[in-house]
């Protein structure tokens, strides 16, 4: 049977979505050959798209041609679906190097299809059996329908070529589509199941059922009641087909609605049909895969409610070709997982779904790996944490495309790590994120974090890589702590209400931060050019704003003994400053230091309001600055006013005066080596330095 039959039987099905049929030329899979798993190495697919079979992990397929479309990830069997220009399609056949049958005429009996009498097929095919004579490629019969036109036609023909030593049939093929009885698909699977024995009894030979299928010839049903009829069909006749020793192929007709086993998303993406959950092996509620250390190849794995797991040896990047989390058949939600002990990824450029009303949970203590691949998240992606499910699920290369609505969720414990240090560019994951106590991990750079983010409790980043949450943090409880050496940059208007701990690296705040202090501890430091509505609390850390020079404002600012402010001068009037809405505190042993950028030269008289704020107490313990080539810095307004000055050397009777002045501060200056500041030595203070005095 062809569609082009099919659609001149039904013209009022909806026949758009079949279009790529005609294309038999056409292939769109990118994959290399995966291995063939014999528990299933029977199932095919007469398909002219090489994705649409391997959608369904077809171990075999045809298009009803001999010209091999180079898109199958199975094993390609051409096939001869009339007569004609035989030596030509036998070269070309024998070309390949790579095949085991070939199929012969489609459905001779018919006026529509081959249209052949026995005479005529009889005389053709000793050309074809003298072209693979000692080739080792064994010919399957022309394939019947299983009517009685047919079953007689193949009579004829099989007792016509036994008489015959020079014809070679080693296995015989036919096509069923029985009588549908809407209350009884097991009835009709067995009784399908009759028929196969029967052509293996009658001919003697292993049997090949190239199409089958449910099929509602007179439209009594509604497409759903036939999708479920095929579905409970299925579930007998592949599992007999299976079982029969003498069953060497099958490929279910899957071009009419009644038995589509799969329709694509709005992503172009293959997914099962609910007859095509049981073709495809759809792992479903209460049943888990275990890959057992074993690499499937480009396998494509579609869960409804499921689970996928590796618990043997660990797997490398390419260990399963794609993942499909669903929501049911009904529409409800499902939850399906996967994870495990033992780690494996997915292949690069293979695909990552999840589609809206479906969740897909990370389960064990290994690490699931998505490097380079496409990520269709319309679902929840959730990280489940705790003391059993502490791996990882590690996203990561610069050909990663992360697309759709749905969201991530990591739980206390979790762990989603983010790039990998060889990568060239990073990429961006535009999905809400919920913040539960888990830990992101930045390993290589231009990550980018594009949705809002909820933080629920203390959460944790660690960034070994600079990187940059674009999107809001948002959120009534817990906070986040960051650690690692990089920069993590806020660029939202974030209003999570929790701590903020800097233990490591650098913090840039380039957008806001409403929630409660900032504590920047011994080897964190707090930049950027945002607002901080609530107290900088420096703990022992740095304080620099901007991200060159720019300015940062806080509610307050506490500065601990060990506690630096860093500030950077580009110009007269580029310069850092930090803005405070209420009080600035030092403890003795605070440092304050200068930096002069691109050799910029101070001039006396120059001043920079580097400070704002209602009240200042205490005082910085050390200053580093620069020597100037003219004049001296001059903080007699800074405690004051938050201004530095260039003042002109001073006489040697003020120079005593001032010399007075030194015991509270300790003005050491050393030498810089940041590559833009200015390297000028630093030495301990003398008599030029004007500090706090009137």
């Amino acid at each position: 049977m062809r569609l082009i039959e099919i659609q001149r039987l039904f013209p009022a099905c909806k026949w758009s979505s079949l279009a790529w049929v005609v294309a038999i030329s056409m292939a769109c899979s990118c994959f290399t050959p995966c291995e063939v798993h014999s528990q299933d190495a029977k199932r095919g697919l007469g398909a002219g798209d090489g994705s649409l079979a391997n959608s369904v992990n077809s171990r075999w397929a045809y298009d009803w041609g001999y010209q091999n479309p180079n898109g199958y990830v199975g094993e390609y069997v051409p096939m001869f679906w009339s007569g004609g220009n035989l030596n030509t399609k036998i070269n070309a056949i024998k070309g390949y190097g790579n095949v085991n049958y070939v199929l012969g005429f489609n459905e001779p009996e018919r006026d529509k299809q081959a249209n052949m009498t026995v005479a005529n097929a009889i005389g053709q095919w000793a050309t074809i059996s003298n072209g693979f004579k000692n080739t080792g490629i064994k010919l399957v019969s022309p394939a019947v329908s299983d009517t009685v036109d047919g079953r007689a036609w193949l009579t004829d023909f099989m007792n016509q070529v036994d008489a015959d030593p020079n014809l070679t049939v080693d296995e015989v093929a036919f096509h069923w589509y029985g009588t549908v009885n809407i209350n009884n698909p097991t009835s009709a699977a067995n009784s399908f199941l009759n028929r196969v024995d029967k052509y293996h009894n009658d001919y003697g030979r292993n049997v090949w059922v190239t199409e089958f299928a449910g099929i509602d010839w007179g439209n009594n049903y509604t497409d759903q009641q036939m999708q479920q009829w095929n579905a409970t069909f299925m579930k007998t006749a592949i599992a007999g087909l299976e079982s029969r020793d003498h069953v060497t192929r099958y490929g279910w007709w899957n071009h009419n609605n009644d038995s589509r086993l799969v329709t694509k998303n709005s992503y172009g993406l293959w997914r099962p049909t609910e007859a095509g959950d049981n073709y495809s092996s759809t792992i479903t509620a209460g049943q888990t895969k275990d890959i057992n250390g074993q690499n499937q190849g480009t396998d494509f794995f579609f869960l409804r409610g499921g689970g996928l797991i590796n618990d043997g040896n660990a797997l490398g990047n390419s260990a399963i070709g794609r993942v499909y989390a669903m929501r049911n058949n009904d529409g409800s939600d499902a939850s399906s997982s996967i994870g495990g002990s033992g780690d494996f990824g997915l292949a690069r450029w293979g695909s990552l779904t999840v589609e809206d009303g479906a969740s897909l949970q990370k389960i064990g203590s290994n690490t699931v790996r998505l490097r380079d691949v496409d990520i269709f998240n319309d679902g929840e992606i959730r990280l489940m944490g705790g003391t059993s499910n502490q791996g990882s699920l590690w996203i990561s290369g610069s050909g990663t495309n992360a697309v759709g609505s749905g969201s991530l969720r990591l739980d206390s414990g979790s762990n989603l790590r983010l790039g990998n240090a060889v990568d060239s560019t990073g990429f961006e994951l535009p999905y809400d994120i919920d913040l539960r106590g888990g830990t992101v991990t930045i390993d290589g750079p231009g990550v980018k974090l594009t949705g809002e983010s909820t933080v629920f409790r203390q959460s944790f980043f660690e960034t070994n890589q600079d990187f940059m949450i674009a999107g809001n943090l948002v959120g009534n409880n817990g906070g986040i702590v960051k650690r690692g050496v990089a920069t993590m940059t806020l660029q939202g208007m974030n209003s999570y209400v929790g701590y903020t701990t800097v233990n490591e690296g650098t913090l840039i705040v380039d957008g806001s931060v409403g929630g409660n202090n900032i504590i920047i501890n011994s080897n964190g430091t707090l930049g950027g050019n945002g607002e901080i509505a609530s107290k900088i609390d420096t703990n022992g850390g740095t304080v620099a704003p901007g991200s060159s020079t720019g300015t940062l404002t806080g509610g307050s600012a506490d500065f601990a003994a060990g506690s630096r402010l860093s500030l950077e001068l580009l110009s007269i009037s580029d310069f850092d400053r930090l803005v405070l809405n209420g009080s600035l505190n030092v403890e003795a042993g605070t440092m304050l230091e200068l930096i002069l950028l691109d050799g910029f030269q101070p001039l006396v008289g120059d001043h920079f309001d580097v400070l704002d704020f209602t009240v200042f107490s205490g005082q910085f313990g050390t200053i580093e600055a620069p020597t100037l080539a003219n004049g001296n810095w001059d903080f007699r307004r800074f405690q004051s006013d938050g201004i530095i000055s260039v003042s002109a050397v001073p006489e040697p009777s003020a120079l005593i005066a001032m010399l007075l002045c030194l015991a509270p501060i300790m003005i050491a200056r050393r030498r810089r080596k940041l590559q833009k500041a200015d390297s000028s030595a630093l030495t301990t203070l003398t008599a030029p330095y004007r500090p706090f005095c009137s």
